[in-house]
């Protein structure tokens, strides 16, 4: 006769719950934005760049999250910042079909 599994003893990995993901603070992407945008050169502006996601990782590392976590969400931050620039220059293109 086949043993029964005991679903009972089984546990779920613990859930991880993110209350402030990167991807949505909209105030530090408009601020990071704004700061690339005053740049005049590519080297400047990766290094500007650079700096935020250091600062941005210190403050998720001293908010506990592990490696894994920090990535993602600088990875999330990058492509939000990214997509901002994009916006602001689309917006500010002449002509149109509006």
């Amino acid at each position: 006769m086949a043993e029964q599994l005991d679903l009972l003893s089984w546990q779920p990995s613990p859930a991880v719950v993110l209350a402030f993901p990167q991807d949505r603070n909209r105030t530090r992407i408009r601020h990071v934005v704004d700061l690339l945008e005053k740049r005049q050169t590519q080297d400047r502006l990766q290094r500007c760049f650079d700096r935020e996601l250091r600062s941005l990782a210190k403050s998720l590392k001293a908010m506990g999250l592990d490696e894994h976590q920090i990535d993602r969400q600088l990875d999330r931050f990058t492509q939000a910042v990214n997509f901002e620039l994009w916006r602001r220059d689309f917006r500010h293109r002449p002509g149109g079909a509006a």
